[in-house]
């Protein structure tokens, strides 16, 4: 870790554990969901439905959270979006099977509750870090992803096999989204340490302008990319391991091997020295 690592400010380091229980949940049960959805509905269009409106829903829903931020708190806008993942997770656990036929309802919510929370997140890492603490901010918070990436697949996958041979039907799934709940709660509780002021104006003349440079051009290009693998190659990948396995376990092992990686990447990153290139780094971290 960089010599910076230790001197970040106590803001940051609240938002990196509220960061650390949300990015556990999601590993642990993210993925599962769409196996979830296809378990139940066995339709590859339940799959579509489901991620649709995820992706719809999120420019608007990030306007919409920048204005309730400026209205209350950007603190509060991440609440938001953390408590409408709780909400996510408890519908699947109350309503059962039912939820998986109505995977546009389900996409709705959880569109909503990722634009409240990147949104605040991506404004509230920059307000609680100064510019020197950006790199050591972003570095321990990859590590800190991909180490939940590493150990949640494999352990959402053996409790869901396990699970299902013990007690039948889809009762692993069950167990897993209410742990990914329980967690919610957690980083809920703890995002109440986070103090914020009311978040400036939202200037989306001056960031459509701002496309006109080549240089952010290149980097919305290269963002749109990778937005493509993450959004779409890789949840069809992980569904693709599950029809061709038909194992939950085996598809925690692929996602374990897949997060692998990441977090000695990030673990480089985060070590490199103070005048390496940024460009350099964006490219080895998007590699």
């Amino acid at each position: 870790m960089s010599k910076h690592g230790l001197h970040l400010p106590r803001m940051a380091w609240w938002l990196l554990v509220v960061s650390s229980f949300f990015h556990l949940s999601i590993s642990l049960s993210n993925t599962f969901v769409n196996i979830f959805v296809f378990k139940v509905d066995h339709s590859f269009a339940a799959i579509a439905w489901y991620n649709l409106p995820i992706f719809v829903l999120l420019p608007f829903t990030f306007v919409f959270a920048a204005w309730i931020a400026q209205r209350t708190s950007t603190a509060m806008a991440l609440r938001i979006g953390i408590g409408l993942h709780a909400l996510f997770y408890a519908v699947t656990l109350f309503i059962g099977e039912r939820a998986a036929h109505m995977p546009w309802a389900l996409g709705v919510l959880m569109g909503l509750a990722a634009g409240f929370y990147w949104l605040a997140f991506d404004v509230l890492s920059v307000e609680f870090t100064d510019k020197g603490g950006h790199e050591p901010f972003f570095g321990t918070h990859g590590v800190l992803t991909s180490v939940a990436n590493v150990i949640a697949p494999p352990i959402a996958g053996w409790l869901i096999s396990r699970e299902d041979v013990f007690l039948g039907g889809l009762s692993g799934y069950h167990i897993v989204f209410g742990i990914s709940f329980a967690l919610f709660i957690g980083a809920t509780f703890f995002s109440f340490r986070l103090r914020s002021d009311p978040m400036s104006h939202l200037h989306l003349r001056r960031g459509l302008q701002a496309l006109r440079k080549a240089s952010w051009m290149r980097l919305m290009a290269a963002s749109s990319i990778y937005g493509l693998r993450e959004g779409v190659f890789m949840f069809l990948i992980g569904l693709l391991v599950y029809v061709a396995t038909g194992s939950e376990m085996k598809l925690g092992v692929f996602l374990l091997l897949q997060g692998d990686f990441p977090s000695w990447r990030f673990s480089w990153l985060d070590g490199c020295p103070p005048n390496i290139d940024p460009a350099s780094s964006v490219l080895a971290a998007s590699a």
